[in-house]
């Protein structure tokens, strides 16, 4: 089921040509090329806004951007051969999706449904066009998202083992705070006793949970910066 929809998405990619950016309803390049554009000429982590440097930036994760920067070194940036390459890894991301899906059903709705996901992720032509139009994270984000939430429906297998080994590689991989999410999202209490069987509530309890910290950190951000601008500010004021 990999390889068919890795197959769908290429020939996406090649029949109807997206690794072409000259069509009238482009909008496939963004702030990740535009970054990825300044880190391969030498020009660091910026300008996400412009093909001219405008400055340091912190408005996307660098992994992605220092990724495609590595295609542009090589094959050149935004030419046809390195437009095909990243759009083809990301089709391989997308395709690979294809797993936790019967994954998370086996867990959940059970094996049929899961099917008809799986089916329905590799013929419908609008889950395609994000891998193969589109220069952005997007299939990479939902290969991990949907690999982290069916490793956290393992959780009570993992734990059940007389050592408690997986815990232990659950923690390494996210850390003491996200595993006690993880532990109270998918409803089950420890080794050995009853797991919560109901999905809905603890699908959106994870939601919530998520949503929850990651507004706290941009809070706190959002605090650091105002603190260092208000700093900046009467430091001026003072020279």
């Amino acid at each position: 089921m990999v390889l068919i929809a890795f197959a769908v998405r290429v020939s996406f990619l090649l029949l109807l040509r997206t690794y072409s950016f000259e069509r009238a309803d482009d909008y496939g390049v963004g702030e990740i090329n535009n970054i990825a554009a300044s880190i391969a000429k030498g020009l660091g982590f910026s300008s996400p806004f412009s093909n001219e440097y405008t400055g340091p930036t912190s408005w996307v994760a660098p992994v992605y951007p220092y990724f495609v920067a590595l295609v542009f070194r090589f094959l050149g940036i935004m030419t046809h051969a390195s437009i095909i390459l990243i759009f083809t890894v990301q089709s391989l991301f997308s395709a690979l999706t294809v797993i936790p899906i019967l994954g998370i059903a086996q867990r959940t709705v059970g094996r049929r449904a899961g099917m008809w996901a799986a089916w329905t992720w590799i013929l419908f032509p609008w889950f395609s066009k994000w891998a193969v139009t589109w220069l952005w994270e997007v299939s990479l984000s939902a290969l991990l998202f949907s690999l982290l939430f069916w490793y956290a429906l393992c959780l009570p297998d993992a734990l059940s083992g007389p050592s408690g080994s997986g815990l232990y590689r659950v923690r390494a991989l996210l850390g003491a705070q996200q595993i006690n999410s993880l532990r109270s999202a998918v409803g089950f209490r420890s080794p050995g006793k009853s797991v919560s069987g109901n999905f809905t509530p603890c699908f959106a309890r994870l939601v919530v949970l998520q949503l929850a910290s990651a507004q706290k950190r941009l809070a706190q951000a959002s605090a650091d910066f105002s603190s260092r601008l208000h700093n900046r500010d009467f430091s001026l004021a003072r020279a």
